[in-house]
């Protein structure tokens, strides 16, 4: 404490006003007396120099609430057993992650509570009862209210707390005064153990709704997975069900073509072999008579089923090869004009044979080029021109047509023929097309118009037909002139 003056009165005892309370000392037995608020002082710090006593020996001391004015002739007879003050002097926190003691008796003087913040376990409080007439001699005793039911006793002023449950307590502490009674100022300081952050019901709170937003989370990716996977699973059945509903069709489509094949070989090869058989034992007796001019007439009659039969077999043979995916296919730059001029000559002669007129007409420039399979081209033509000439009566006429459309060559093979009914039309380039006799009893299987449009198809080209009955057939054949590329 700090003393700011001292004034003795006429009975020899020496009055100080100081920092904390007015002070009365007898300097014979060393005996103190402290005066506070309550006792009736105006204030319990005193400025400095701020004292004077008058003539009537009255004292006049200066504070920080005004003038204290006494007698103290008076005072001294009912202030002797004055109860001295109970202060905290100091009061230190440990932090349990670095083992520090951190002064905190700042933070209980503004707030007049202590708070024990996460992570601080222990706490130790000096406390003295300002009473220097029995120093040595004091007693004290302290207690939480909510956790001790008895007083603890001390015989210095201080406290050690340690590991104290999170939550509010009352810490009460109380000194022994002069006259063997307990202190009426006794100390009540309200004492917090925070918990920390995530023992909070708040903490709990938010935990819980993140689990539970995590849980609905997963619960909707899971839902979202089994829905995919049976989207997967259902996609995957349609495409094998497909599959197989395809594989069923080919299945169907290659009975067909083998029941297709079967009536050809039975049929149509049947007419030319037996043919074949009655012819030769006419030839013999023929031979035998020594009749040359009849068997004149009788070998151009061969010869015409020998070439019927040879495009029915080649169709066959190259049909076959397509349906089994092994056609080869070997795409160039091929001159149009030079391989309809070679292609065409076999079946010019056969036309003039029945007497069917016969023209080509080359591109202008003569120059056409076409990006293609140079033998498939040729069977194509070659089954365009031959069905002309087989549907085309004698007197009739046939013209073969070059045209440069960039980017693309057409070829147009027009005949003057029987044309085609319109029930045929319809199935033309099918397995369901039925073969016709030509205008000169040639002999055909169906399969010519069948073998162009997949040929048509592996050169990325298109094929058109525009048929009247009795009128005659144009077909257009086009293929790119260039090389087409393919994603």
């Amino acid at each position: 404490n700090f003393v700011n003056g001292v004034y003795p009165d006429r009975h020899g005892y020496l009055w100080l006003p100081t920092n904390y309370g007015l002070d009365r000392l007898d300097p014979g037995s060393g005996e103190v007396n402290i005066y506070l608020e309550q006792d009736g002082i105006a204030h319990n710090e005193f400025n400095f120099a701020s004292g004077y006593q008058d003539e009537a020996g009255n004292f006049y001391f200066g504070g920080l609430n005004g003038l204290t004015v006494f007698d103290p002739d008076k005072v001294a007879q009912f202030h002797t057993e004055s109860q001295p003050a109970l202060e905290i002097t100091q009061l230190l926190v440990m932090n349990s992650e670095n083992g520090t003691m951190v002064n905190r008796i700042a933070d209980l003087t503004r707030t007049g509570g202590i708070v024990m913040r996460p992570g601080e376990k222990a706490l130790q409080l000096r406390f003295a009862l300002l009473d220097y007439g029995r120093i040595g001699k004091q007693r004290y005793a302290y207690r939480v209210e909510e956790l001790d039911k008895e007083w603890t006793y001390l015989n210095d002023g201080f406290i050690s707390l340690n590991q104290l449950p999170y939550g509010r307590y009352k810490l009460r502490i109380k000194g022994l005064g002069r006259g063997g009674e307990w202190s009426v100022n006794e100390l009540l300081i309200p004492l917090t153990v925070e918990r920390p952050f995530y023992r909070t019901a708040w903490f709990l709170v938010v935990c819980l709704l993140f689990l539970a937003a995590a849980m609905r989370i997963y619960f909707l990716f899971r839902f979202q997975q089994f829905n995919k996977e049976k989207a997967n699973l259902e996609r995957q059945i349609a495409e094998r069900t497909a599959r197989i509903m395809l594989q069923n069709e080919e299945l169907k489509s290659l009975n067909s073509i083998k029941d297709r094949m079967f009536s050809i070989i039975g049929h149509e090869l049947r007419g030319p072999l037996v043919y074949f058989r009655g012819i030769s034992l006419k030839l013999a007796r023929l031979i035998e008579a020594g009749d040359y001019q009849r068997l004149g007439k009788f070998g151009k009659s061969m010869d015409k089923a020998a070439l019927s039969v040879g495009d029915m077999l080649d169709n066959l043979l190259n049909w076959g090869v397509i349906q089994n995916k092994h056609i080869p296919y070997k795409p160039m730059e091929v001159r149009v004009d030079e391989l309809l001029n070679h292609t065409l000559a076999p079946y010019a002669a056969i036309a003039e044979m029945k007497g069917v007129g016969f023209t080509f007409c080359p591109s202008p420039r003569n120059l056409a080029t076409a990006f293609v399979d140079q033998n498939a081209l040729r069977l194509i033509v070659q089954n365009l021109v031959n069905n002309a000439v087989k549907f085309t009566p004698p007197g009739g006429r046939i013209c073969v047509k070059c045209t440069e459309a960039d980017p693309w060559v057409e070829i147009a093979v027009e005949d003057s023929g029987i044309g085609m009914p319109p029930g045929l039309t319809e199935h033309i380039f099918t397995l369901e097309a039925e073969s016709r006799t030509g205008t000169d009893g040639e002999k055909g299987t169906g399969l010519g118009l069948l073998l162009c449009r997949e040929l048509v198809k592996m050169n990325h080209g298109k094929i058109d037909f525009e048929s009247r009955p009795g009128k005659g057939t144009t077909f257009v054949l086009t293929v790119p002139a260039r090389e087409i590329i393919v994603a």
